[in-house]
């Protein structure tokens, strides 16, 4: 955000964080939310105390903010990352919410050739039982379209589609006495040119 001069969810390229996390990590089955906050920059102090207090009001803007103390206050988000950068008298500090229904125990290679099959054992963190289904679907597919007639059997391997653009992973976790529930994974480019 620094680098590119903005304040906001999304980025110059248009990415919300879903997309800059299905892109970025490699081995999360789940979903994201963020928060974002500006400020000028805290005192020079040096104490521990002076830094505590400036971290404090971050966090206190955020929880007085709907939205934010929203994001903070959801049940289903399991980790969090946060990150402060400076720059010329500013900073802007942001929360990655993540509710991480499994990982991948190896990461996903981002790129792949058509019709790769990739050999992947997924860890439940959520859920406490493997993905029953999977399907690779194009970015703009809404969660709730997610699976439809592509949906494989998990078995073991993940089989990328055979025509060349950009596939979000999705997977389907078992829950008891309900359909299962579909989760995002990473991102995969099939490109032609992969050997």
């Amino acid at each position: 955000m620094l680098s590119h001069g903005y304040l906001g969810h999304e980025d110059t390229d248009g990415q919300l964080p879903p997309d800059r996390g299905g892109r970025e990590h490699r081995r999360l089955i789940g979903t994201m939310g963020e928060n974002v906050y500006e400020t000028d920059s805290p005192p020079q102090e040096t104490s521990r105390d002076g830094r505590d207090r400036w971290a404090e009001r971050v966090v206190d803007a955020w929880t007085d903010s709907r939205g934010h103390r929203e994001n903070l206050l959801r049940p289903q988000f399991t980790h969090v990352g946060v990150c402060v950068t400076k720059e010329r008298g500013r900073v802007k500090a942001t929360q990655l919410l993540a509710s991480a229904w499994g990982y991948l125990q190896h990461p996903l290679p981002w790129r792949a050739s058509p019709g790769d099959s990739l050999a992947v054992a997924v860890l439940p963190v959520k859920g406490r039982e493997a993905p029953v289904r999977y399907a690779f679907v194009p970015v703009a597919t809404p969660v709730g379209q997610a699976l439809g007639t592509k949906a494989r059997r998990f078995e073991g391997a993940l089989r990328v589609p055979d025509v060349a653009g950009v596939y979000e992973s999705r997977f389907a976790f078992p829950r008891e006495a309900r359909r299962p529930i579909v989760v995002p994974g990473p991102r995969v480019r099939v490109d032609p040119e992969v050997e």
